[in-house]
């Protein structure tokens, strides 16, 4: 009885959820479709849209450590790589009137 009484609340649960889970989904697809390509009713105009600036920085950097203490050595190895990509794109948006 327990086992049903639990497994009815979280059904009442995902269904009161449904909408906003339909929502949300609806949601992402619109976006996720309008950035692969011109789509029908879409907020932007795909022919508009280019590149306008993209600049990678990568940065590596490596450190090693030699510890000695009465005849035991210990290495200690610190590495360290951080890649930054800054990209401006106009993706071709335009001002409803």
């Amino acid at each position: 009885m327990e086992y049903v009484i639990i497994v009815s609340v979280v059904i009442l649960v995902l269904m009161a959820m449904s909408t906003l889970i339909k929502r949300g989904t609806q949601g992402m697809i619109k976006v996720v479709a309008d950035e692969i390509g011109l789509q029908a009713n879409a907020e932007q105009n795909a022919a508009e849209g280019y590149l306008k600036f993209s600049n990678v920085l990568t940065r590596t950097m490596a450190d090693q450590r030699t510890l000695e203490n009465v005849g035991d050595t210990v290495y200690a190895y610190d590495d360290e790589v951080l890649t930054t990509q800054t990209s401006i794109i106009n993706l071709g948006f335009t001002e409803e009137n």
